[in-house]
């Protein structure tokens, strides 16, 4: 080291410790002795200086991939007590070939104010106070007048039910383990940092046009699709990605944030990554009314219950219904479920009215049981993924005793992700259902994870056919043999299987061809009221 770097170094009032490649300590100044607690012949490894071991890992990612390092992390003080401060880790050459690892500990704060104020414990990322100071200081840099920006809004799906159901200590994890995915995925020079619950932030610079954006966001929302491995859970999040273009000098950090948060709602409520337009403003607060007005449909009275009757496929009879819920708005008449159900799902409305619906088919089922004795009915109700957690076992026991149907009667009907998001968990809640004497079935077969490692734990007693599956079967041959191999394996399992949307008697006919025991959809009847659904149930076979 020149002598005029040797006296900066051993002078200055900033901690500096110098490393080889591996990160074994080989010299630190006397400043980084004090403020480390280390030895004048310090010896030892940069990991050492960590209060969290997932602070260093994150700060070695970066590193390997050539990026210097100016965040805050957990360090030890002389005590061995975790204290928040602001570092500077970059890499250096010091002769040919030979590299080493540098770790300034600054005197100043990089993103302004308490450093403790502005620091997520749980990730070790910036949280979003700190996020909006630095996307503040780009778009108002000189350096960034001009260039092109853009801010990502993350959301992760189903956190709520991590935490409800395995603790917050697991829901802590998922958050740190989403952290290192977030930074594997990112450029140097990216930032990313934690919003708020289960929210994340992401600004890029440096990028040539919108579609490199969205390959960014794309690679962030595969990463998330994976599974967790949490001790002994596996559990499965996914995510919503929302991303806001901009350019320094000519937006603001508050318009981009709630630009990209427009951008994931419209990306939660279409499934896929969403660039904002300014039309999404308008959906947002025509969501925004059709949330108030949903809030009073319960309360007023305007859901309905519809039933569409699911039809054997051997006698032509029917053998049950399926409850699906309708709104009858007093403006707009009857309201698409495409267009509330994904609203109330935003909300939470969606439990409430999701045991509403339940309650109500129940009560019907008892109804028709009781007045039609000779024909066993069954009556399947769908769950939603958010009604999908350990209170929903004592809302059925409770509906059970209310209405004093024959609980053999009633289907409740959960999807493979529903299932997948947490699968130890979820067969818990499904072996629990199952002893209150109800049956359990599969909804949209074929479409989702089908994990045949899981399928056969799980008591269930029907496999739904999803309807793309079933319309599909005459574009070739592959949608047949999809279709024929989930009834081949239900078969096997003693199963039963019910092919949605059945369309004309072609398909209907190649569906009993193949096995499947019952079907349901426009060829026998649209989901109509409890009166139009009544004459069905004695009627004679509903062949055409």
């Amino acid at each position: 080291m020149p002598h005029r770097f040797r006296t900066l170094f051993q002078h200055t009032g900033d901690a500096v410790c110098l490393a080889d490649a591996e990160g074994v300590i080989v010299e630190a100044n006397p400043a980084a002795t004090t403020r480390f607690g280390l030895a004048a012949d310090a010896r030892g490894h940069l990991r050492d200086l960590f209060a969290d071991p997932t602070d260093w890992a994150g700060v070695a990612r970066r590193l390997e991939r050539g990026e210097d390092v100016h965040m805050p992390v957990r360090l030890r003080a002389p005590s061995g007590a975790p204290v928040v401060e602001s570092i500077t880790c970059v890499q250096m050459r010091d002769g040919p070939g030979a590299q080493i690892q540098a770790i300034v500990h600054a005197v100043h704060n990089p993103y302004g104010g308490d450093l403790h104020e502005l620091y997520d414990g749980h990730t070790g990322l910036p949280n979003r106070a700190a996020f909006v100071t630095q996307l503040t200081r780009t778009l108002q840099s000189p350096a960034h007048r001009g260039s092109p920006l853009a801010v990502m809004h993350v959301d992760l799906n189903r956190f709520h039910r991590i935490n409800e159901s395995l603790g917050h200590e697991t829901g802590t994890t998922v958050l740190s383990m989403t952290a290192q995915r977030l930074d594997a995925c990112l450029r140097p020079g990216d930032v990313v940092a934690r919003g708020s619950g289960d929210d994340f932030l992401v600004l890029l610079k440096d990028f040539v046009g919108e579609a490199e954006v969205v390959r960014v966001a794309e690679r962030i929302a595969r990463m998330l699709t994976g599974g967790y491995a949490v001790g002994e859970h596996e559990v499965f999040c996914g995510s919503d990605v929302g991303v806001a273009l901009g350019e320094g000098g000519a937006a603001d950090a508050d318009t981009l944030l709630r630009a990209a948060e427009t951008a994931m709602s419209s990306a939660r409520r279409t499934g896929r990554v969403q660039v904002f337009r300014p039309e999404m403003r308008t959906d947002a607060v025509q969501a925004m009314r059709m949330d108030t007005d949903l809030r009073h449909a319960l309360e007023r009275g305007e859901l309905r219950v519809f039933y569409q009757p699911v039809v054997g496929l051997r006698d032509g009879r029917v053998h049950g219904f399926e409850a699906l819920v309708r709104w009858e708005h007093p403006v707009r008449g009857l309201v698409s479920p495409a267009d509330f159900i994904p609203v109330a799902e935003d909300t939470d409305l969606i439990i409430p009215i999701g045991e509403w619906v339940l309650r109500e088919a129940a009560l019907q089922l008892r109804d028709w049981q009781g007045r039609y004795p000779e024909h066993p009915l069954g009556m399947g109700v769908n769950l939603s993924v958010r009604q999908f957690r350990p209170a929903l076992v004592q809302q059925v026991r409770t509906v059970l005793e209310h209405s004093g149907v024959d609980p053999a009667g009633l289907k409740l009907e959960v999807t493979e992700s529903v299932v997948m998001a947490d699968a130890d968990d979820a067969i818990a809640i499904l072996h629990q259902l199952k002893e209150l004497g109800i049956k359990l079935q599969v909804d949209d077969f074929g479409t989702g994870y089908s994990s045949l490692s899981y399928l056969h734990r799980l008591p269930v007693d029907i496999l739904k056919i999803d309807r793309s599956l079933v319309v599909a079967m005459p574009q070739g041959t592959k949608h047949v043999s999809i279709v024929r191999a989930i009834i081949a394996l239900a078969n096997t399992l003693a199963l039963e299987t019910t092919a949605e949307g059945v369309e004309d008697a072609e398909q209907a006919d190649n569906l009993r061809e193949m096995g499947c025991t019952h079907a349901q959809g426009y060829l026998w009847s649209r989901p109509v009221p409890a009166a139009q659904a009544e004459p069905l149930i004695t009627a004679p076979p509903l062949t055409r």
